[in-house]
């Protein structure tokens, strides 16, 4: 799942997408379903694997209200 979510996010580079988008989109849930803390589970682990520091995500970013974004 993790692979298939940091796909996506690497195919929407440097625009944000949001967490419905992502559940819609990679975990197939109808639209308005789903719960946003899978995604953000997820995110932690990728974030995890992919940044020097976690906590200071450089490459996998939350833009405030607008979702998740891959940097350029």
């Amino acid at each position: 799942m993790e692979h298939r979510l940091l796909h996506y996010l690497m195919l929407h580079a440097g625009s944000p997408v949001a967490t419905s988008e992502l559940l819609e989109n990679i975990w197939e849930y109808p639209p308005g379903t789903g719960n946003p803390k899978l995604v953000h589970v997820h995110i932690r682990n990728l974030r995890s694997k992919i940044e020097n520091d976690a906590n200071q995500p450089y490459f996998l970013r939350n833009v405030h209200g607008r979702g998740y974004l891959i940097v350029k």
